[in-house]
């Protein structure tokens, strides 16, 4: 059952259930969150079962033609129970925005929003509702197709399953986006190239395999010793990378398997133009990010070329130290009027330690101190989008106002079209 919170039609529900009342079932299916709701409302005739708030069961009959409009209660997010060696959430400092803190692996939550979860909680119960509701695609979280070393990496001997699963959903018409979160010399090399040839046999319905190194963080106690990505043993993973994209590209007219930004940078080598990433499925993974940067960078040449400012103007833009020499090299070659001072601004993170780089990961705290440490009043200072959510506050609950206020400037989010940053350019010109 699930909890209604507002009644919006038909009239004749209000007559008889109120607010804060729970829907049972619906053509005696059960009613467990929006899905079961959505997808059984769909019928020609509804009989609905409610449950009041004194425990009086109603029955109400109403034709399929007259809308359903129910509010109704978030479910509950079913939490992870896997012990990942890797798992970053085991790696976080206390003190940040409490659901930092969840371990997700809801398939709900992946169908909705894209969260990679490893199907090892998964029932059997809710692999048919996947299937029969059509939930697709999935994002699941692989690692490795081994299964003793799945089982090894994720600390759950039902781990061993996942090409089981995968061949399931696929036989259903499920499509998937896969990824494979990488430590170095454990589940790279032979290993990854096992991973990626088993998971290709499913292509289409797995649409794309991303490929991440592990993120690891100075609280790091207690936890299996592990190894960061270096520029030799990136530069080996993306060369097992490009022999199956040749292969896939042949075979199947798609590279398939993505290596993310991360692993160019630390193998310095060139980030990819656009169309590399193909349709841009694994964005949020940080696959494809600077290229999508670059490429709406350019779309702005035209109009930063024109800008004439009247006076000096000082523009900071906030990045993480990974991503940094890139941006510079970027922004330089496009901001070449004398009027504009440019600064790339390499914030080194102070909340999770300096082996984390990436922009995404920095708190308020560390854009505050490390804007400071420059000595430099900023006209506008660009803040990425990415390290704020959509209640926009940082990692560590600080808020825009807050970074403002701390630093006395103007404070633009730059979004990922960089709209914001043409309406800047646009208001300092003459």
């Amino acid at each position: 059952m699930i909890k209604i919170l507002k009644i919006n039609s038909p009239k004749i529900l209000k007559n008889k259930i109120h607010d804060g009342d729970y829907l049972l079932s619906i053509n005696d299916n059960q009613i467990n969150d929006i899905f079961d709701f959505q997808y059984y409302q769909i019928a020609d005739t509804l009989k609905l079962k409610f449950k009041t708030q004194n425990n009086k069961i109603i029955t109400i009959n109403l034709k399929g033609d007259i809308q359903l409009d129910l509010t109704l209660e978030d479910f509950e997010i079913k939490r992870c129970r896997n012990k990942c060696i890797f798992c970053f959430v085991d790696q976080m400092p206390k003190g940040l925005r409490p659901e930092l803190y969840i371990k997700d692996e809801d398939y709900r939550m992946s169908f909705l929003y894209g969260n990679f979860i490893t199907g090892t909680s998964l029932s059997d119960d809710e692999i048919n509702k996947i299937i029969k509701m059509n939930l697709s695609p999935i994002y699941l979280s692989v690692h490795t197709t081994d299964p003793d070393l799945r089982k090894f990496m994720l600390k759950n001997p039902n781990a061993a399953n996942i090409i089981q699963l995968i061949e399931k959903f696929s036989n259903a018409g499920i499509d998937m986006h896969t990824q494979l979160v990488l430590c170095p010399g454990i589940n790279d090399g032979d290993y990854l190239k096992k991973s990626i040839e088993d998971l290709s046999k499913f292509y289409p319905n797995v649409l794309t395999i991303g490929v991440v190194p592990v993120g690891l963080t100075n609280f790091r106690n207690s936890l299996y010793p592990l190894q960061r990505y270096n520029k030799t043993t990136a530069k080996e993973v993306l060369k097992i990378i490009k022999e199956y994209q040749n292969i896939f590209l042949k075979k199947y007219n798609t590279r398939l398997v993505f290596p993310s930004d991360e692993f160019f940078i630390l193998a310095e080598k060139k980030i990819p133009t656009l169309d590399y990433y193909e349709d841009l499925e694994q964005y949020e993974n940080g696959i494809g990010m600077m290229a999508y940067w670059v490429n709406n960078l350019n779309k702005l040449k035209k109009i930063i070329n024109n800008i004439k400012p009247s006076k000096k103007v000082k523009i900071g833009f906030v990045s993480g130290k990974l991503a940094a020499p890139i941006y510079k090299k970027l922004l330089h070659n496009f901001f070449k009027n004398e009027n504009i001072d440019l600064f790339i601004l390499s914030i080194e993170n102070k909340l999770f330690g300096p082996s984390v780089t990436v922009t995404g990961l920095l708190s308020g705290h560390c854009i505050i101190e490390g804007v400071k440490n420059t000595k430099s009043i900023f006209d506008y200072l660009f803040i990425p989008q990415n390290v704020i959510n959509h209640d926009k506050l940082f990692l560590d609950n600080l808020t825009i106002n807050d970074i403002k206020n701390e630093l006395k400037t103007e404070i633009i989010i730059l979004d990922e079209e960089l709209e914001n940053l043409t309406k800047v350019l646009q208001s300092i010109n003459k």
